[in-house]
């Protein structure tokens, strides 16, 4: 069940790629977003949460070599579609028992590029077919900084490129009982 994928060889090629390639993947994402029911939205992120890795008490999105599951948090639930978590993430409960299930690139809209600002409706509108398969088991992701420099945002997509990965577990039912909030309103 365990795939891993080269994140550094994947997110630099995407540099190397075609211009009518890139302004293919703009759309279809543009696209993907735009289709995304809200009901869709709100089955995956009830189950399918994000977590974030702190050093001490230090929000840490550097990617470090092979995925890992020690020093992961689920966060304080936020609005899925509009605030990234990656500003301010609030601790809430120790990731346990986690199990690594795959990575893949994902693509996050910037508005300058060095403001790096994932989304959680982002990720979902994203999954990867090796997640899709084992959508039942998969509980939580982690985006993460393949690298600390500009190529990681790319100005025809106006967007940067991230590594997600994906793990599958079982989900505390603490966690699993938070509200989803969609723009301005919550569900339970």
């Amino acid at each position: 069940m365990e795939k891993k994928i080269n994140e550094m060889a994947q997110t630099k090629d995407l540099n190397h790629q075609p211009l009518a390639q890139k302004k293919a993947l703009k759309e279809y994402l543009d696209c993907r977003e735009q289709e995304f029911s809200r009901e869709e939205l709100l089955f995956l992120a009830r189950n399918i949460k994000p977590v974030c890795r702190f050093d001490g008490g230090h929000f840490n999105a550097i990617f470090c070599g092979e995925p890992e599951t020690d020093g992961l948090f689920f966060i304080e639930p936020l609005p899925v579609d509009s605030r990234s978590f990656y500003f301010c993430p609030q601790k809430n409960l120790q990731a346990k028992g986690l199990r690594y299930l795959c990575s893949a690139d994902t693509y996050h809209s910037y508005s300058y590029p060095t403001i790096v600002k994932p989304t959680v409706k982002e990720v979902l509108c994203q999954l990867p077919e090796e997640v899709r398969r084992h959508l039942k088991e998969v509980v939580a992701f982690e985006v993460v900084l393949p690298s600390l420099d500009l190529s990681l945002a790319d100005p025809i997509l106006k967007r940067h490129v991230l590594v997600t990965h994906f793990f599958t577990g079982q989900l505390p039912e603490s966690v699993r009982n938070q509200p989803v909030y969609i723009g301005d309103q919550s569900y339970f």
